[in-house]
């Protein structure tokens, strides 16, 4: 992590992560506000490290969700989408 020089200005700017672990880790270094499932941070709200903001502006997402790309599934992917669907 690059860290500021005494005496210069701080550093500013917007950061993305495409990696929910990574955001939450983010969040736990007081890098500003993170878009996560509540199931990465259950400790750290229970311990205070994180707290809630936008509430009343957040959704919960039901469900797990698998895309694949092909139409032509391998009979391995087949089997894991089969099972996962039960």
């Amino acid at each position: 992590m690059w860290m500021a020089k005494k005496n210069h200005p701080p550093a500013s700017g917007t950061v993305g992560f495409a990696d929910s672990y990574m955001e939450a880790k983010a969040a736990r270094l007081d890098l500003g506000l993170a878009y996560v499932p509540e199931e990465l941070i259950t400790d750290d709200l229970a311990q205070g490290t994180l707290i809630r903001v936008l509430q009343r502006y957040s959704q919960r997402l039901e469900g797990s969700f698998l895309y694949y790309p092909h139409r032509n599934v391998s009979p391995a992917l087949r089997a894991v989408i089969d099972t996962l669907r039960m």
